[in-house]
């Protein structure tokens, strides 16, 4: 496959994923950013421990689709961007990948190993993209427990304008190594690559081999969506926990700013053990998985139909 075919569809795919699951992809950040227990609460704007559907609607109540849809120019920018990157780059992996193991370069291992080099490469192009993000979701809801506590709009952290002016703002104002934040966690998510594509192109494999078609034949879509849907949830199940750890380490704004900032511990190791003690490890995993799984199917789905069209390989009837 050709970079820019593997760059072209990566993107496209990117871009559909990110627009279908902007609301639920608030929903998520801002139950993860509530989760530990030095994180302010307030029944009436975030209530402790809410179902997605309760986030959502009062998001929607409150803030309307620009709620809902917080954060979407950044995504929109970051996942074609970490689809245009990380698909050539697990193509390009995968020969070394291969001399490496001293395996085929089509073999379960030799995927899960481009995956993680890939991921991890991706990752460190659109970290600044995603604290950008998480910042654009959860910034109203600084605001609101801020003035929902008494201690007025002065106590919320900065509003951002948009993309632009968060990326900017956040260099000029805490450096730039912060928009590198939760870069530590996000590497060790390459795991989560490692565990879904393999398991997505052992899934479609397997239906070839099943179906009694040719090892390079076009699966169709129903079996793609299947698949992407199955090795998403059991790739998110493992790794899930890095995620809290990694959208509070990128809302932390500086004592005093976001939802406990400056009771938070600062590491990641410190993180996680409070988030282990009071059992919030899977906070908003609900949320995650209604977000990323219809994501991933999408994503991954459009992906490989995008491919087989520039190919111009005919897909089969399902």
């Amino acid at each position: 496959m050709s970079d820019a075919v593997s760059s072209f569809a990566g993107a496209t795919s990117g871009v559909l994923s990110a627009a279908v699951v902007n609301p639920l992809d608030v929903a998520r950040t801002r139950m993860q950013a509530l989760a530990a227990p030095f994180a302010p609460s307030s029944h009436a704007v975030a209530p402790r421990g809410p179902s997605v559907v309760r986030v959502l609607t009062n998001i929607a109540r409150s803030e309307g689709a620009s709620g809902l849809f917080a954060g979407l120019g950044a995504s929109s920018l970051a996942m074609p961007l970490f689809g245009a990157t990380f698909f050539p780059l697990l193509e390009a992996f995968k020969p070394g990948a291969a001399r490496l193991l001293g395996v085929d370069a089509s073999s379960p291992a030799c995927a899960a190993v481009a995956a993680a080099a890939a991921g991890a490469a991706t990752e460190v192009v659109v970290a600044p993209l995603w604290v950008v993000r998480t910042r654009l979701q959860t910034q109203r809801m600084h605001a609101a427990l801020a003035s929902a506590s008494g201690r007025g709009a002065a106590a919320a952290p900065r509003s951002y304008a948009g993309v632009a002016d968060a990326l900017a703002s956040v260099a000029r104002e805490e450096g730039l190594q912060a928009l590198w934040r939760g870069l530590g966690p996000s590497l060790l998510c390459c795991v989560h690559v490692m565990v879904q594509f393999p398991l997505y192109v052992w899934l479609q494999d397997e239906y070839r081999r099943r179906n009694g078609l040719r090892a390079d034949a076009a699966v169709p879509v129903g079996a793609l969506v299947a698949s992407a849907a199955s090795s998403k949830v059991l790739a998110s199940a493992a790794t899930y926990p890095l995620e809290v750890v990694r959208t509070l380490l990128q809302d932390a704004r500086g004592a005093g700013a976001g939802c406990g900032a400056s009771a938070r511990p600062r590491g990641a190791v410190a993180l996680f053990a409070e988030l282990a003690r009071s059992r919030s490890l899977y906070a908003g995993f609900g949320a995650n998985l209604l977000r990323a799984v219809p994501s991933s199917a999408v994503s991954l789905t459009a992906y490989s139909c995008i491919v087989d069209a520039l190919r111009r390989e005919p897909r089969a009837e399902a």
